[in-house]
């Protein structure tokens, strides 16, 4: 999303999805293995033309932790109002079927906990029947509780915001009513779920409403803006006629200006009028992409379609570059036998002139061998090589998710994806069967597109995941050096940083032992070469069991991260501060 993360947007929903909690994490033990799902490949690369070994990344950055902490409630899931130093972390305590509490605690400079509070709101009137909190989010440097309430009497759903009183942790009790619906007339309507949106450098929010339709109704959307003073701005209630189907939802982009993109596959009608969801028909792509913009001095909608010439869009996301122009840049796929899609071949990279709405410039690149071969081990890659050239494989990238498309100052982008997926293996014991989840977070890859369109590079960061719970140790954490150099930090297995054992053995899983892992940093320049893994932090005797979560840490200035992690049941957190950044590259 777009997810949520740097080019930051930050989509607040009215309950994100829960984090499994490190504080709780336990390891399983494989018993009878029944049906385990056909992993992907992971790695994707270009590699860019080098000899050189690689080298040691400088360490340019202070690492400061703080004390052992105790938070109420399980691993923050937000961190919020980053001034000075300070900062706010949101955590929540699932009851399970008697529903959550949630809780905030403001720490100090020194990483000290000041305050902890759990987070309480009022009913608006006596006659409401349902009072829930639904979202926190930083706003106009303020701290908001988004309340919904539902009156059964009135037949009505409200939403409102509160704002908090940093210094007390508490609601100033006053509420502001943000949007509200009668379902008087449409029973559907008493369940509406509001999405609130936000750009950060924009103070505007956007409240997004998506209606509850029937089968064979056209698609139906409530867009409201509000300003910093909690005051409706503008509202948009229109109908999208190319769209039918229940629940039907788009990926969403906001801008700076506040003007928000959905994204939607749509399908070509046939001779009887009907739109069949088939990517390909009879050998030919069966839907154009829509890009579709709502904003304050449009009526409606704008709609941008576009397609790639004979290939097909298997993932998009959006960004607006230094010149105002709209860039979509995603994954493709090639049309394979008459009627289905291949998996994922390459990427693209699209600028759409905002004022003709025609696309300006388009490119997209193949992935070379290594995409298929990178962090295999030297005998598994040969044979996948040979598959390849042979015709007998055509190599997988399904699994990649594009995490964040960062535009640069020289006009072009950065994207970040990262190979993801699950699977599920059956357990059995002989009295009972029962069925785990696994979570493989997989390499990274990251893309340079210059200014006019071109990918220049991709280059690939292997590593991998495979875990059953405590997902937070997973995935990776960015930072942008300001001179198109991006750090990449992520928990890898220890016998990863030796190069020629991973070569030899291929990448070596994590799956949550403290013991194996290790917390890693990986420089990617702006040729596209990489710097050796090494060890991120040296830790002390008193943090070196810490687990850390790149998950929840997040980059909170241009030159400051905030990491947090847990060591034997404690909350800890600690501060990178980067020194002697050139920051002029980037927006």
């Amino acid at each position: 999303m777009l997810f949520q993360f740097q080019n930051k947007i930050t989509f607040a929903h009215l309950k994100s999805q829960k984090l499994t909690t490190m504080k709780s994490f336990q390891k399983s033990f494989v018993l009878t293995v029944v049906c385990v799902f056909c992993a992907s490949l992971a790695g994707a690369q270009v590699k860019p033309k080098t000899t050189t070994k690689a080298a040691k990344a400088p360490i340019n950055y202070s690492v400061t932790w703080g004390p052992d902490l105790k938070l109420k409630g399980d691993a923050p899931d937000k961190i919020l109002l980053y001034e000075n130093g300070s900062f706010y972390a949101i955590t929540d305590k699932s009851y399970g079927m008697w529903g959550s509490s949630d809780y905030i605690s403001k720490l100090n400079s020194n990483l000290d906990l000041v305050l902890q509070k759990k987070l309480e709101t009022e009913k608006s009137d006596k006659n409401v029947s349902k009072h829930e909190m639904v979202s926190i989010l930083e706003f106009n440097k303020q701290i908001y509780i988004v309340t919904r309430d539902r009156s059964s009497k009135e037949k009505s759903v409200t939403y409102y915001m509160e704002k908090l009183n940093l210094s007390t942790l508490e609601t100033d009790g006053v509420k502001k009513k943000i949007y509200e619906v009668d379902y008087s007339e449409d029973s559907k309507r008493s369940d509406v779920s509001l999405s609130i949106l936000q750009h950060e450098k924009s103070d505007v929010l956007v409240l997004y409403d998506n209606h509850r339709i029937k089968k064979d109704e056209n698609v139906r959307l409530t867009v409201t803006a509000i300003d910093k003073t909690i005051t409706p701005i503008w509202k948009k209630d229109f109908e999208m006629p190319l769209m039918k189907g229940k629940n039907f939802d788009f990926d969403k982009y906001i801008d700076p200006q506040s003007n928000l993109y959905l994204i939607a596959k749509v399908y070509f009608e046939d001779e009887k009028g009907k739109r069949k969801e088939k990517d390909v028909v009879d050998g030919e792509i069966n839907f154009d992409y829509h890009i579709y913009m709502i904003g304050k001095d449009i009526p409606t909608f704008v709609d941008y379609p576009f397609q790639l010439k004979d290939k097909v869009v298997s993932q998009v996301n959006l960004d607006i570059n230094t010149k105002g122009e709209l860039i979509a840049c995603g994954f493709y796929s090639d049309i394979e036998k008459q009627k289905r899609v291949s998996s994922k071949r390459g990427v693209f990279y699209t600028i759409i002139d905002p004022a003709t709405k025609t696309i300006k410039a388009q490119s997209y690149k193949t992935f070379d061998t290594e995409v298929f071969t990178a962090g295999l081990s030297a005998k598994k890659a040969a044979k996948m090589e040979d598959k390849l050239e042979s015709g007998k494989a055509d190599g997988y990238a399904g699994s990649y998710k594009i995490r964040e498309l960062i535009p640069r100052k020289d006009g072009g982008s950065t994207m970040i994806a990262e190979n993801y997926y699950t699977y599920t293996v059956t357990y059995s014991n002989g009295r009972n069967t029962y069925t785990v989840t696994h979570y493989v977070y997989g390499n990274v890859i990251v893309t340079k597109i210059n200014e006019a369109g071109e990918i220049e590079w991709t280059s690939v960061i292997p590593k991998m995941a495979d875990v059953t719970g405590g997902t937070m140790i997973c995935s990776y954490l960015s930072f942008d050096e300001g001179n198109d150099s991006y750090d990449i930090f992520f928990n890898d297995h220890k016998d990863n940083l030796v190069a020629a054992q991973q070569t030899a053995k291929g990448t070596k899983p994590i799956d949550g032992s403290v013991k194996k892992m290790r917390f890693v940093r990986v420089v990617v320049s702006p040729d596209g070469t990489m710097s050796k893994k090494e060890v991120a932090l040296k830790m002390d005797e008193d943090d070196e069991k810490t687990r850390l979560s790149p998950t929840v840490s997040e980059q909170v200035s241009d030159s400051e991260i905030i990491l947090y992690g847990v060591d034997k049941g404690k909350d800890k957190f600690a501060k990178i501060t980067y020194k002697n950044l050139d920051k002029a590259s980037t927006k």
